[in-house]
């Protein structure tokens, strides 16, 4: 969400559908791996999960340390073109790890034995999650987009902005590297 509004903010509601669709295209990876049954095996590799974990991490931290730099250079980070807000948003949601766990542990709960086969289940529940997501994340890139073209346009304003995003994404990384993978 704070990627979508950050994306949108920076660079209107445009830039906010981008990295909207970004998002939603790693989400079909993780869907699709869940129903394949990728996502648990993954999440029970300690090994696995602590690569994806450094390198979401890592990302995230880069991601705030570049906005924090361009704030602090008095000159808010340049909008997110559209392929540029797509690669970001995919990798931002594609390297997450919590995501993983998330389809490895919660959807399985909402599956009914002896119903439809279990791959097809978790594919409409995950389609379901994405579904919801999608209207958020849609929501939040076109209030964020045009309230940046009213509220936005002092670069004291921007130079805020784009602290307080890159001091969340940093916490966020740190967050994430701090975790250890549930037994």
């Amino acid at each position: 969400m704070l990627f979508v509004v950050a994306t949108a903010a920076r660079g209107g509601v445009r830039a906010g559908f981008e990295a909207v669709r970004g998002i939603q295209s790693a989400m079909i990876v993780h869907v699709a791996a869940a129903a394949l049954g990728l996502s648990a095996l993954f999440a029970a590799s300690h090994l696995a999960f602590d690569v994806l974990r450094v390198a979401g991490a890592g990302y995230l931290i880069w991601l705030g340390i570049a906005a924090l730099r361009s704030g602090a250079r008095g000159r808010h980070a340049e909008p997110a073109a559209g392929s540029d807000a797509f690669r970001r948003g995919f990798l931002t949601n594609v390297t997450n790890p919590k995501v993983i766990v998330f389809f490895a542990a919660f959807l399985p709960q909402f599956v009914t034995a002896g119903g439809a086969p279990v791959a097809l289940q978790i594919l409409v529940l995950g389609a379901t999650f994405a579904a919801l997501g999608f209207v958020c994340d849609v929501a939040y890139a076109i209030g964020a987009g045009v309230l940046s073209r009213r509220l936005l346009r002092s670069p004291r304003v921007m130079r805020a902005v784009d602290a307080a995003a890159g001091a969340v994404m940093i916490a966020l990384g740190v967050d994430v590297l701090a975790e250890r993978q549930a037994a």
